[in-house]
Protein backbone atom coordinates (compact mmCIF):
# COMPACT_ATOMS: atom_id res chain seq x y z
CA UNK A 1 0.00 0.00 0.00
CA UNK A 2 1.08 3.20 -0.74
CA UNK A 3 2.56 5.59 2.03
CA UNK A 4 0.62 9.15 2.26
CA UNK A 5 2.81 12.32 2.83
CA UNK A 6 1.85 12.38 6.25
CA UNK A 7 3.70 9.18 6.92
CA UNK A 8 6.64 9.46 4.37
CA UNK A 9 7.63 12.48 6.54
CA UNK A 10 7.51 10.47 10.15
CA UNK A 11 9.64 7.92 8.17
CA UNK A 12 11.82 10.13 6.81
CA UNK A 13 12.54 11.78 10.49
CA UNK A 14 13.13 8.54 12.01
CA UNK A 15 15.78 7.69 9.65
CA UNK A 16 17.27 10.44 10.44
CA UNK A 17 18.00 10.00 13.76
CA UNK A 18 19.17 6.42 13.66
CA UNK A 19 23.27 6.68 14.65
CA UNK A 20 25.45 5.44 11.91
CA UNK A 21 26.43 2.55 13.13
CA UNK A 22 22.73 1.40 13.60
CA UNK A 23 22.46 1.98 9.89
CA UNK A 24 25.21 0.20 9.07
CA UNK A 25 23.94 -3.03 10.76
CA UNK A 26 21.05 -2.66 9.20
CA UNK A 27 22.42 -2.59 5.59
CA UNK A 28 23.85 -5.67 6.29
CA UNK A 29 22.32 -8.80 5.33
CA UNK A 30 21.15 -11.80 8.06
CA UNK A 31 24.34 -14.21 7.73
CA UNK A 32 21.75 -16.50 9.40
CA UNK A 33 18.35 -16.29 7.34
CA UNK A 34 17.19 -19.31 7.13
CA UNK A 35 19.72 -21.20 8.30
CA UNK A 36 18.09 -22.34 11.21
CA UNK A 37 21.00 -21.94 13.72
CA UNK A 38 22.58 -18.75 15.44
CA UNK A 39 25.95 -17.67 14.02
CA UNK A 40 27.44 -18.65 17.92
CA UNK A 41 26.87 -21.96 18.16
CA UNK A 42 27.96 -23.43 14.32
CA UNK A 43 30.48 -25.64 14.56
CA UNK A 44 33.28 -26.08 11.61
CA UNK A 45 33.17 -29.97 11.53
CA UNK A 46 36.12 -29.73 8.34
CA UNK A 47 38.59 -32.82 9.66
CA UNK A 48 42.15 -31.30 10.60
CA UNK A 49 44.98 -32.77 8.90
CA UNK A 50 47.62 -34.59 9.60
CA UNK A 51 50.18 -31.52 9.71
CA UNK A 52 47.45 -29.39 12.04
CA UNK A 53 47.74 -32.80 14.69
CA UNK A 54 49.24 -30.87 17.85
CA UNK A 55 52.59 -32.40 18.70
CA UNK A 56 53.39 -33.64 22.55
CA UNK A 57 55.87 -31.39 23.45
CA UNK A 58 57.93 -29.90 27.42
CA UNK A 59 57.33 -26.17 28.16
CA UNK A 60 57.64 -24.32 31.05
CA UNK A 61 54.26 -23.57 33.21
CA UNK A 62 52.03 -20.68 31.82
CA UNK A 63 52.22 -19.00 35.29
CA UNK A 64 55.84 -18.46 35.24
CA UNK A 65 58.70 -19.83 37.45
CA UNK A 66 59.38 -16.96 39.74
CA UNK A 67 61.61 -18.81 42.24
CA UNK A 68 64.15 -21.47 42.61
CA UNK A 69 61.43 -23.58 44.52
CA UNK A 70 59.23 -23.56 41.50
CA UNK A 71 62.06 -24.21 39.38
CA UNK A 72 63.00 -27.75 40.84
CA UNK A 73 59.26 -28.82 41.07
CA UNK A 74 59.15 -28.04 37.73
CA UNK A 75 62.30 -29.96 36.59
CA UNK A 76 61.46 -32.65 38.83
CA UNK A 77 58.18 -33.25 37.21
CA UNK A 78 60.03 -33.35 33.72
CA UNK A 79 62.81 -35.72 34.80
CA UNK A 80 59.96 -38.22 36.60
CA UNK A 81 57.95 -37.81 32.98
CA UNK A 82 61.29 -38.63 30.90
CA UNK A 83 62.24 -41.89 33.48
CA UNK A 84 58.34 -43.27 33.54
CA UNK A 85 58.37 -43.14 29.51
CA UNK A 86 61.55 -44.70 29.42
CA UNK A 87 61.14 -47.18 31.84
CA UNK A 88 57.80 -48.23 29.96
CA UNK A 89 59.37 -48.70 26.77
CA UNK A 90 62.08 -51.04 28.54
CA UNK A 91 59.88 -52.87 29.97
CA UNK A 92 58.33 -53.62 26.68
CA UNK A 93 61.36 -54.35 25.17
CA UNK A 94 62.14 -56.58 28.23
CA UNK A 95 58.94 -58.61 27.79
CA UNK A 96 59.80 -59.05 23.79
CA UNK A 97 63.36 -60.42 24.63
CA UNK A 98 61.58 -62.61 27.19
CA UNK A 99 59.01 -63.80 24.63
CA UNK A 100 61.64 -64.60 21.85
CA UNK A 101 63.94 -66.35 24.10
CA UNK A 102 61.20 -68.81 25.66
CA UNK A 103 60.59 -69.44 21.99
CA UNK A 104 64.08 -70.24 21.23
CA UNK A 105 64.64 -72.25 24.32
CA UNK A 106 61.85 -74.55 22.91
CA UNK A 107 62.98 -74.84 19.65
CA UNK A 108 66.04 -75.45 21.07
CA UNK A 109 64.69 -78.56 22.71
CA UNK A 110 62.11 -79.92 20.02
CA UNK A 111 65.84 -80.17 18.12
CA UNK A 112 67.13 -81.97 20.97
CA UNK A 113 64.26 -84.62 21.17
CA UNK A 114 64.95 -84.97 17.68
CA UNK A 115 68.42 -85.42 17.37
CA UNK A 116 68.18 -88.48 20.03
CA UNK A 117 65.94 -90.18 17.95
CA UNK A 118 67.91 -89.34 14.55
CA UNK A 119 71.18 -90.46 16.36
CA UNK A 120 69.61 -93.39 17.83
CA UNK A 121 67.91 -94.48 14.28
CA UNK A 122 71.31 -94.34 12.88
CA UNK A 123 73.24 -96.28 15.24
CA UNK A 124 70.35 -99.03 14.89
CA UNK A 125 70.92 -99.33 11.22
CA UNK A 126 74.41 -98.81 11.20
CA UNK A 127 74.99 -101.71 13.37
CA UNK A 128 73.93 -104.63 10.73
CA UNK A 129 75.47 -102.97 7.83
CA UNK A 130 78.89 -102.48 9.51
CA UNK A 131 78.57 -106.39 10.31
CA UNK A 132 77.80 -107.53 6.81
CA UNK A 133 80.64 -104.60 5.47
CA UNK A 134 83.03 -106.72 7.74
CA UNK A 135 81.68 -110.17 6.98
CA UNK A 136 82.33 -109.45 3.36
CA UNK A 137 85.74 -108.02 3.99
CA UNK A 138 86.74 -111.24 5.64
CA UNK A 139 84.99 -113.47 3.14
CA UNK A 140 86.97 -111.88 0.83
CA UNK A 141 90.63 -111.81 2.75
CA UNK A 142 90.11 -115.34 3.17
CA UNK A 143 90.05 -115.81 -1.07
CA UNK A 144 92.40 -114.23 -1.11
CA UNK A 145 95.28 -116.03 1.33
CA UNK A 146 94.04 -119.27 -0.04
CA UNK A 147 93.87 -118.04 -3.94
CA UNK A 148 90.48 -119.20 -4.90
CA UNK A 149 87.91 -117.69 -6.85
CA UNK A 150 84.50 -117.08 -5.58
CA UNK A 151 82.38 -120.19 -7.70
CA UNK A 152 79.11 -119.30 -6.57
CA UNK A 153 77.37 -115.74 -6.66
CA UNK A 154 77.44 -113.62 -3.98
CA UNK A 155 74.30 -110.92 -3.13
CA UNK A 156 74.82 -107.32 -3.47
CA UNK A 157 74.88 -105.32 0.13
CA UNK A 158 71.75 -104.33 1.44
CA UNK A 159 70.41 -100.67 1.35
CA UNK A 160 70.26 -99.27 4.45
CA UNK A 161 68.96 -96.04 5.20
CA UNK A 162 69.22 -94.05 8.26
CA UNK A 163 67.62 -90.07 9.90
CA UNK A 164 70.84 -87.95 10.06
CA UNK A 165 71.12 -85.61 13.37
CA UNK A 166 70.82 -82.08 12.95
CA UNK A 167 70.33 -78.70 15.00
CA UNK A 168 67.88 -76.47 12.75
CA UNK A 169 66.95 -73.66 15.43
CA UNK A 170 70.79 -73.41 16.86
CA UNK A 171 71.62 -72.80 12.99
CA UNK A 172 69.19 -70.19 12.71
CA UNK A 173 69.41 -68.61 16.14
CA UNK A 174 73.03 -68.35 15.21
CA UNK A 175 72.66 -67.02 11.71
CA UNK A 176 69.95 -64.14 13.09
CA UNK A 177 72.14 -62.48 15.92
CA UNK A 178 70.06 -64.39 18.73
CA UNK A 179 72.06 -66.20 20.67
CA UNK A 180 72.46 -63.61 22.42
CA UNK A 181 68.83 -64.35 24.46
CA UNK A 182 70.55 -67.68 25.90
CA UNK A 183 73.35 -67.89 29.07
CA UNK A 184 76.76 -68.51 28.48
CA UNK A 185 76.47 -72.34 30.24
CA UNK A 186 73.75 -72.22 27.66
CA UNK A 187 75.72 -71.31 24.34
CA UNK A 188 78.34 -73.69 25.53
CA UNK A 189 76.32 -76.38 25.77
CA UNK A 190 74.26 -75.95 22.51
CA UNK A 191 77.91 -75.23 20.65
CA UNK A 192 79.29 -78.94 22.05
CA UNK A 193 76.33 -80.49 20.43
CA UNK A 194 76.38 -78.56 17.71
CA UNK A 195 79.98 -79.15 16.34
CA UNK A 196 79.45 -83.39 17.34
CA UNK A 197 76.35 -82.47 14.88
CA UNK A 198 78.79 -81.13 12.01
CA UNK A 199 80.89 -83.83 12.63
CA UNK A 200 78.56 -86.60 12.37
CA UNK A 201 77.26 -85.02 8.97
CA UNK A 202 80.64 -85.17 7.52
CA UNK A 203 81.49 -88.43 8.54
CA UNK A 204 78.03 -89.79 6.89
CA UNK A 205 78.89 -88.04 3.52
CA UNK A 206 82.21 -89.82 4.02
CA UNK A 207 80.54 -92.89 4.18
CA UNK A 208 78.27 -92.01 1.15
CA UNK A 209 81.23 -91.38 -0.92
CA UNK A 210 82.52 -95.01 0.26
CA UNK A 211 79.87 -96.90 -0.37
CA UNK A 212 79.61 -95.47 -3.92
CA UNK A 213 83.36 -96.80 -4.67
CA UNK A 214 81.97 -100.40 -3.26
CA UNK A 215 78.85 -100.57 -4.81
CA UNK A 216 80.31 -99.40 -8.35
CA UNK A 217 82.48 -102.16 -8.09
CA UNK A 218 79.66 -104.18 -7.31
CA UNK A 219 77.58 -103.28 -9.87
CA UNK A 220 80.29 -103.85 -12.57
CA UNK A 221 80.48 -107.67 -11.65
CA UNK A 222 76.65 -108.21 -11.49
CA UNK A 223 75.26 -109.75 -14.32
CA UNK A 224 71.59 -108.13 -15.21
CA UNK A 225 69.69 -106.95 -12.66
CA UNK A 226 69.75 -109.88 -10.27
CA UNK A 227 71.01 -108.27 -7.27
CA UNK A 228 73.86 -110.50 -7.06
CA UNK A 229 77.44 -110.49 -7.91
CA UNK A 230 79.81 -112.65 -9.98
CA UNK A 231 83.66 -112.81 -8.71
CA UNK A 232 84.65 -116.02 -10.56
CA UNK A 233 86.40 -114.26 -12.75
CA UNK A 234 87.92 -111.54 -10.72
CA UNK A 235 91.50 -111.20 -10.67
CA UNK A 236 93.65 -111.00 -6.95
CA UNK A 237 94.08 -107.37 -8.00
CA UNK A 238 90.51 -106.85 -8.00
CA UNK A 239 89.77 -108.73 -5.41
CA UNK A 240 91.98 -106.62 -2.77
CA UNK A 241 90.52 -103.81 -4.41
CA UNK A 242 86.71 -105.28 -3.59
CA UNK A 243 88.71 -105.39 0.16
CA UNK A 244 89.84 -102.24 0.41
CA UNK A 245 86.51 -100.83 -0.72
CA UNK A 246 84.75 -103.00 1.96
CA UNK A 247 87.17 -101.83 4.83
CA UNK A 248 86.78 -98.24 3.57
CA UNK A 249 83.42 -98.03 4.22
CA UNK A 250 82.87 -100.12 7.28
CA UNK A 251 85.17 -97.56 8.68
CA UNK A 252 83.25 -94.58 7.73
CA UNK A 253 80.10 -96.16 9.24
CA UNK A 254 81.59 -96.92 12.38
CA UNK A 255 82.87 -93.29 12.98
CA UNK A 256 79.13 -92.19 11.53
CA UNK A 257 78.25 -94.52 14.18
CA UNK A 258 80.25 -93.72 16.97
CA UNK A 259 79.50 -89.87 16.43
CA UNK A 260 75.68 -90.51 16.63
CA UNK A 261 76.72 -92.01 19.89
CA UNK A 262 78.49 -88.82 21.50
CA UNK A 263 75.42 -86.40 19.86
CA UNK A 264 72.85 -89.49 21.57
CA UNK A 265 74.89 -88.97 24.90
CA UNK A 266 75.52 -84.88 25.33
CA UNK A 267 71.83 -84.13 23.74
CA UNK A 268 70.59 -86.33 26.12
CA UNK A 269 72.27 -84.84 29.07
CA UNK A 270 70.98 -81.30 27.55
CA UNK A 271 67.64 -82.74 27.63
CA UNK A 272 67.35 -83.68 30.87
CA UNK A 273 68.63 -79.98 31.83
CA UNK A 274 72.17 -80.35 32.33
CA UNK A 275 73.86 -76.91 31.76
CA UNK A 276 77.16 -77.67 33.04
CA UNK A 277 79.82 -77.91 30.01
CA UNK A 278 82.06 -80.29 31.70
CA UNK A 279 79.18 -82.42 32.66
CA UNK A 280 77.59 -82.53 29.54
CA UNK A 281 80.99 -83.51 28.08
CA UNK A 282 81.11 -86.47 30.79
CA UNK A 283 77.82 -87.49 29.13
CA UNK A 284 79.65 -87.77 25.59
CA UNK A 285 80.13 -91.47 26.14
CA UNK A 286 77.09 -92.43 27.55
CA UNK A 287 75.84 -94.67 24.79
CA UNK A 288 79.34 -95.88 23.22
CA UNK A 289 79.50 -99.34 22.66
CA UNK A 290 82.94 -100.45 22.00
CA UNK A 291 82.68 -103.19 19.43
CA UNK A 292 84.85 -106.04 19.44
CA UNK A 293 85.76 -107.99 16.53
Amino acid sequence: MPLDPEDKTQAAEAEAIRTPAEQSEAALPDANAGAGVPAEIQVDETPASPEDSPMLDIHAPHEGIHNWKQYLLHMSTVVLGILIAIGLEQSVEAMHREHERQELRESLQRDTEEAIRAAKSSEEFDIPAIDWLDTRRMLVEDALARHQAFSAPLPRKPHVDSIQPADPAWNAAKSSGMLSLLTQDEIEVYSLADKLIEASQNAFVEGLDAAKKRGQFEFEHSPGDTGEMNLSTATPAELEHYREALADEATAWTQYRVLCEYVRGVETAIGEGERNIDKVQQAKTRFYRRVVK
